[in-house]
């Protein structure tokens, strides 16, 4: 995250979190409400930049199924320190996480030579990976997002993205609103 402040030359601003969305220029515009938007936003808020999120369901609430979510992802220890870093992983429901200690990957034929192994034991770590749910980590996100006072979160879709020669980009929305910020970053999937 150094690398990205000192790369940018950015100069930090501190806006408050407000449902008016008085300030129309940012530092930052995540486009998408999925965990990759979430952590982007989350990250560059916490850096000290101005952020709005923008996206067509963003404050959706998150219920959590007593029995476990179907949609899952297997996280990598440098996705790990990652969600440690923004104040996510301890947030998140321990007992809703598996640890990957040992995996096996079999090819189409199944035969001895057709197959991976890996064994955290062999690599001399305590874990290869963690298997967590999807919704667990947007609902952790999407808390810790409320706390967050340099980012705003705005429920709409961007219509279009105008550049002009030195001048930041403008982003228009469906709610009639539009934005500006130095850098846009498209994290809606499909979409971008």
């Amino acid at each position: 995250m150094r690398l990205i402040r000192y790369h940018l030359g950015m100069r930090s601003q501190s806006t408050a979190n407000s449902a008016q969305h008085a300030n129309t220029q940012f530092d930052f515009a995540v486009v998408g409400g999925g965990i990759v938007g979430k952590a982007s936003a989350l990250a560059m808020a916490q850096l000290g930049y101005s952020v709005i999120q923008i996206a067509p369901d963003l404050l959706q609430t998150i219920t959590l199924v007593p029995s476990f979510g179907q949609r899952i992802y297997a996280l990598s220890p440098s996705t790990k320190h990652l969600l440690s870093e923004l104040n996510i992983w301890d947030g998140l429901d321990q007992t809703r996480i598996q640890a990957v200690r040992d995996m096996r990957i079999y090819g189409d034929r199944g035969q001895k030579y057709d197959q991976l192994h890996f064994s955290a034991f062999e690599a001399g770590r305590p874990e290869l990976a963690w298997v967590a749910e999807s919704d667990l980590i947007e609902a952790t996100l999407t808390q810790a997002m409320r706390f967050s006072k340099n980012l705003q979160s705005m429920e709409a879709s961007v219509d279009e993205v105008q550049f002009e020669p030195n001048t930041s980009p403008t982003l228009s929305l469906s709610n009639g609103q539009t934005i500006q910020a130095k850098l846009v970053i498209a994290a809606d999937g499909a979409n971008s």
